[in-house]
């Protein structure tokens, strides 16, 4: 019949219809990014660099070299020939990401605590603020960076600052403390924020700021030399009254401000933190511009007790207020014999 024979072309159907292919398996879930927890438990980076957990230095890609912080000898400096600071040195344009994030900046950077100049001691200081639509929501590192040869290449790292989680607008001061002894030259140092680049923010390029300033060396100060020294009257008698007196010029370059003399006899201090006095010939002021030629004399700080030879020196600069190329030429010795 007409319904069987449609009910047997279904059946023949049924079978000769291939069976619907298995759906396919859904793709593993992306691997989270690890997120660094703020437990302090240091290491230190074969970069020389102190984390502050294993985790967050090598979400930075670091090879940890050993538990523990970093020694000072280990953060100062990393070799010339790798840079210490982050490429972002350099701002570069950049577009914002959209949505919420934050934004760190160094809003201020600045030196203090020494005169720039040679040998002394310098601290650092810098303002980071969150500028950004979002607060931050972890901490983060600020790293310090010295370019010496003001060449682009940051060759020192200095011990990065911790920052706390900043609010919106937030500001946070940080202080590097005597972090370096000053050498001659122009010199750049740069602080970069989130220096570990461990949170994401709405701008990546803007995170660093740069400051240069020159110190100034022994070769751009004074620099005092006593070049002959006498005293009158030529045969003193014991207890005659002596003057000793010494010829000084200034030979560098800078002022020499009220600088201070000694005199000696026999070994014994017989006057200190002497001046030079003023007069009508050196401008009635106690200072040598640089050239200038002048004396220091005293008279009855000393006065012989007995016969027979002595010896004294003078020594210009004799409370070392002044870093000068030349130490050796500040002070010079005399002998004078006593008449029985």
């Amino acid at each position: 019949s007409t319904d069987g024979d449609a009910e047997q072309e279904e059946k023949i159907a049924e079978v000769a219809s291939p069976p619907p292919p298995p759906k396919p398996a859904p793709p593993p879930p992306p691997k989270p990014t690890p997120t660094c927890s703020s437990e302090y438990v240091p290491v230190c980076g074969a970069n020389g660099m102190t984390y502050k957990n294993e985790c967050l230095a090598k979400t930075s890609g670091v090879v940890i070299d050993h538990a523990g912080t970093c020694d000072t000898a280990e953060e100062t400096p990393p070799p010339p020939s790798a840079s210490a600071a982050p490429s972002p040195i350099v701002e570069e344009s950049e577009t914002p990401l959209s949505g919420a994030y934050p934004d760190f900046i160094v809003r201020a950077l600045s030196h203090f605590g020494g005169v720039l100049f040679e040998g002394n001691q310098l601290s650092f200081s810098a303002v980071v603020k969150n500028q950004g639509t979002e607060r931050a929501f972890e901490r983060f590192n600020t790293g310090l960076y010295l370019d010496v040869g003001n060449n682009e290449v940051f060759e020192y790292s200095f011990t990065p600052q911790e920052v706390h989680a900043l609010e919106k607008g937030e500001e946070a001061t940080l202080i590097w403390k005597n972090v370096w002894t000053q050498t001659p030259g122009t010199h750049t140092i740069g602080a970069c924020a989130d220096s570990e680049k461990t949170i994401q923010e709405s701008l990546e390029k803007n995170n660093c700021e740069t400051l240069e300033f020159t110190v100034l060396g022994k070769v751009d100060n004074a620099d005092l030399l006593i070049s002959g020294v006498h005293t009158s009257p030529s045969s003193p008698a014991v207890g005659a009254r002596m003057t000793f007196s010494a010829d000084v010029k200034n030979t560098g370059s800078r002022v020499a401000t009220s600088p201070k003399f000694k005199l000696l006899v026999d070994g014994v201090v017989a006057a200190n933190n002497s001046t030079i006095a003023p007069s009508e010939e050196n401008g009635y002021d106690k200072d040598l511009d640089p050239g200038e030629e002048d004396f220091i004399a005293w008279t009855g700080n000393w006065i012989p007790k007995s016969a027979g030879s002595h010896t004294y020196e003078i020594c210009a600069d004799s409370n070392d207020a002044i870093a000068e190329v030349n130490e050796e030429d500040n002070c010079k010795e005399g002998t004078f014999m006593v008449a029985g």
